[in-house]
């Protein structure tokens, strides 16, 4: 079964999943039908892959959805393999307030 979420109501679902310490696989699509995967093990977030982007840079990407239609996995994911920042620092980008400076300063540096 799928739900439907705003940005906001995602974000609460990201903080009660990583607050429970919950193993758990977020997989939906935006209003904008782009993909998103959000892997949670133990509470800690593991993986992002939203729009195509993956790990840090997957952060400004989640900041623009304005709607998502989710289903959760039980099943932990597989961590991404790209260096995520620590889970707080995660949600801390995510939160609805911050600004959108804060969730750019994770987007991966450009190589050159």
């Amino acid at each position: 079964m799928s739900e439907l979420l705003d940005y906001s109501g995602l974000y609460q679902l990201l903080a009660d999943l990583v607050a429970k310490k919950r193993t758990n696989t977020l997989l939906g699509k935006t209003d904008t039908n782009h993909s998103v995967m959000i892997g949670i093990r133990g509470g800690e977030i593991v993986s992002l892959i939203c729009s195509g982007k993956r790990g840090r840079a997957a952060i400004p990407a989640i900041r623009n959805i304005s709607a998502l239609t989710f289903r959760l996995d039980d099943a932990a994911s597989h961590a991404s393999g790209t260096d995520l920042p620590p889970t707080a620092d995660i949600m801390g980008a995510l939160r609805p307030s911050a600004d959108t400076q804060d969730a750019g300063q994770f987007a991966a540096p450009r190589g050159g």
